[in-house]
């Protein structure tokens, strides 16, 4: 896998979603941040948005 830089996104997010964001983390098991960016990509997967 190819190594990118990334960039840093600061988020407001209400405290119940945060917690479901760590539920879903720890059942995975990932921490946050790769929790997030595996949301972002099945979301754009599922509204048909290809990423690069």
């Amino acid at each position: 896998m190819a190594t990118t830089k990334t960039k840093t996104l600061i988020l407001h997010i209400d405290p119940v979603n945060k917690e479901g964001l760590r539920l879903l983390a720890e059942k995975e098991p990932r921490s946050l941040t790769p929790m997030v960016e595996v949301i972002i990509r099945d979301y754009c997967k599922l509204q048909n948005i290809t990423l690069p």
